[in-house]
């Protein structure tokens, strides 16, 4: 009985106006892209967003991006490391690839916050800690997808922008599967292909290459991650399949690719503890490190322990059988 009364918190709040869901996506999308902005200008910024959209300009100019972007020793970014996007991620970056840089990057990450604040306050205000949470606030500081790939979770026509980074938008096709997302994601990949057939070739060339650099880990594998095979016990639940893909696919971990673990608490109270639970690991990690430590490994420990394994708890907590239709668009 605490447990239904626990679930039925969340859909018991009050649904905001169209207005107030308005207001919300517009002002968090302007933080965001300010915050982004003044990221990318501090000194030796180097945001992930730069790597794709400077593939994107690559291939409108004729070069292909892969080649060009291969990892170079010694060079400059962005041509010191391999392009790990696949192609998918460039067309998406099209529209954004003539304006310069500094502008192109926090306009980008703040129209997809944008997005995301206004598909994920469906069903109440509740969900917004999100913004708040390390994953975000990493995601902001590098000017990454996945908030607009989290978009898709509530919005299944946009299933296509899984395709921009797969390791994170498999996992949200687990979440809520869909022909229709399905679909999207084929033609967005044929469209892609027809635009340059040879793309795959380019990128698997660049996954050999992180693969000796080992820039991507397995959370299952890393210390303790073992405990996130209990996630299969609520394999029923959307979030259930979500932590059990998250947690088998290779990614980042280093917050940001963390973002969709939010799809995983179900009430303000879970939202607000994974948030502090985030927000505690990122200051930890920040204390601990030392000069001469590798950034994105000394955070691997702290990612799967505080932000994995209490939304692994929270699952757990919820009902084998709970109701997963909030938050359908």
């Amino acid at each position: 009985m605490q447990h239904a009364n626990t679930d039925s918190s969340a859909s018991e709040t009050a649904r905001p106006t169209r207005q107030t869901r308005i207001l919300t996506a517009i002002g968090i999308a302007v933080a965001s892209g300010l915050v982004a902005y003044f990221a990318g200008r501090r000194q030796g910024a180097v945001p992930d967003f730069l790597y794709p959209w400077t593939g994107a300009r690559l291939f409108l100019s004729g070069v292909d991006p892969y080649a060009a972007m291969g990892g170079h020793r010694g060079a400059a970014p962005p041509y010191d490391e391999a392009l790990f996007y696949p192609f998918t991620a460039l067309v998406a970056l099209f529209p954004v690839a003539k304006i310069r840089y500094e502008i192109a990057g926090p306009l980008f990450f703040g129209l997809s916050s944008g997005a995301l604040a206004y598909v994920i306050t469906h069903d109440g205000l509740w969900r917004v800690h999100v913004f708040m949470s390390a994953s975000f606030v990493a995601a902001a500081l590098l000017m990454q997808f996945s908030p607009l790939l989290m978009t898709a979770a509530f919005l299944p026509s946009l299933g296509f922008v899984a395709t921009i980074k797969p390791n994170v938008g498999l996992p949200i096709l687990a979440y809520r599967p869909s022909w229709r997302a399905v679909i999207g994601c084929a033609v967005f990949v044929a469209v892609s292909l027809a635009i340059f057939p040879r793309w795959p070739f380019g990128w698997l060339e660049s996954i050999r290459h992180d693969k000796r650099v080992g820039a991507h880990a397995i959370p299952l594998l890393q210390f303790g991650g073992f405990l996130l095979a209990l996630a299969a016990l609520r394999w029923r639940l959307r979030a259930g399949r979500l932590l059990l893909a998250m947690s088998v696919i290779p990614q980042q971990l280093f917050f940001y690719d963390q973002l969709p673990l939010w799809l995983v608490p179900r009430t303000r109270q879970q939202s607000i503890a994974l948030t502090a639970c985030s927000q505690l690991a990122f200051i930890v990690f920040y204390l601990l490190l030392k000069p001469g430590d590798l950034v994105v490994r000394s955070a691997y420990p702290l990612v799967v322990g505080l932000l994995y394994l209490p939304a692994l708890v929270i699952l757990l907590r919820q009902p084998p059988r709970a109701d997963d239709s909030s938050g359908v668009l």
